[in-house]
């Protein structure tokens, strides 16, 4: 009998000891989360009483207040969007008091001490500079690539060997050709067949590369073949391997992917002179901005115009290159790049 009583009474007992603490903690939780919800307010100066001891009631907080400290004070207006400490301390803001929180979580009003300056709350809002896959890059070293994976990712997270060459690296090295360009980087013999004014011959790991410009290759036939200007691109990426199969039927060694340049809304204009041997005389210039006031549409403008000979007598190097671009800021989200290009050369074999 005693066994059968004993086993009755433990649930009672379990459950009557659950529902004796459960409001305990249910108000302090329902308080904590009071305290922390953020809500829009309204309230212009006054009287400092009145003022914290409305906010607080609103949230449910615990306020002891000394009349002493508070007689004679103004709040200062509490307008906008904060949680119910926050709140207090704006209205607090000038009257030479502050909030101290007890163990227990309730509120004390207490004098700010001699020596510290309370200053008001600063929101600080920036953008760092983004770099995209499809732009420029600020230095000698890129963090983003689509070569590889055609969408913009971060280069470490890439699973492939990638090498980028950066405006501002070919133009520090005076990078006249694609040869020139790529000199550095692992994996690939640059000008395997010499000096050429007609194209680029590179070998990526025994075999000829296939040149993508934004993403599409550049043809290719046995006596006519594009030779890309340098000037005009931000950057160029090797995918050396295998995985440039993700571009379609392109040789195992490897790619290389080029970027054109892009308008920009910052404007900025660049005209440089090149002068060398073998009678060479060089033009390059470029120049972006804004077309409108309020930046919707983007102009890029850059080219080259080249009169030069050889090491070899009656074989010339000219070149005349433009390529205008426009960029159409659609909406926050969607904007539309047209670019174009026009190469002439005269040169021989």
């Amino acid at each position: 009998m005693s066994r059968t009583l004993d086993t009755l009474l433990r649930p009672s007992l379990l459950a009557m000891a659950i529902a004796l603490s459960a409001p305990l903690a249910s108000t302090t939780l329902i308080a904590a989360e009071q305290a922390s919800s953020v809500r829009a307010y309204n309230l212009p100066a006054a009287p400092l009483v009145t003022t914290l001891n409305q906010i607080a009631s609103q949230a449910g907080l615990a306020l002891a207040l000394n009349p002493t400290l508070a007689s004679g004070k103004t709040s200062a207006p509490v307008k906008g969007q904060f949680d119910a400490q926050g709140a207090l301390r704006e209205a607090l803001r000038g009257t030479g008091l502050q909030l101290e929180q007890s163990s227990a979580g309730t509120f004390t009003l207490v004098p700010i001490p001699e020596g510290v300056v309370a200053l008001p709350q600063t929101s600080i809002i920036a953008q760092g500079d983004t770099e995209s896959a499809w732009g420029p890059v600020t230095g000698y070293l890129a963090t983003r690539t689509a070569a590889g994976t055609k969408t913009d990712t971060a280069l470490v997270e890439a699973p492939r060997s990638i090498s980028v060459a950066t405006r501002e690296q070919m133009q520090d090295r005076n990078v006249q050709n694609l040869d020139d360009a790529v000199k550095y980087m692992p994996g690939i013999v640059s000008a395997s067949y010499g000096s050429d004014t007609r194209y680029d011959w590179m070998r990526v790991r025994g075999f000829e590369p296939t040149q993508f410009l934004d993403g599409l290759p550049l043809p290719r036939g046995v006596y006519a073949n594009p030779k890309a200007e340098t000037w005009n691109l931000d950057r160029l990426a090797l995918l050396r391997g295998p995985a440039s199969s993700v571009y379609g039927q392109t040789p195992p060694g490897g790619l290389l992917d080029m970027v054109s340049r892009r308008p920009s809304a910052e404007s900025s204009n660049a005209i440089q002179v090149q002068y060398g041997s073998d009678n060479y005389r060089q033009i390059n210039f470029a120049s972006t901005g804004k077309i409108d006031d309020k930046g919707q549409f983007l102009y890029g403008l850059s080219g080259v115009v080249r009169d030069a000979g050889t090491q070899v007598d009656h074989i010339d190097n000219q070149r005349y290159n433009i390529a205008p671009s426009l960029t159409w800021n659609i909406d926050s989200d969607t904007k539309l790049t047209l670019l174009s290009q026009f190469t002439r050369d005269d040169t021989g074999a």
